[in-house]
């Protein structure tokens, strides 16, 4: 998807991945994802919703 349309896919079951927050807390995929890695910039999430 990346390479078609600058999009990234990632499942979300409620798990954590093993990424932590400034206080040490583990992230879920939706928190881990919502900053850019190279400057901490907020970026969006999208939510797939079938009908």
């Amino acid at each position: 998807m990346w390479h078609a349309y600058r999009v990234e896919l990632y499942p979300h079951y409620n798990q954590f991945t093993g990424i932590t927050d400034e206080q040490g807390h583990p992230l879920t995929f939706p928190a881990a994802f919502r900053k850019r890695r190279r400057d901490d910039q907020p970026k969006g999430i999208v939510k797939v919703v079938s009908e």
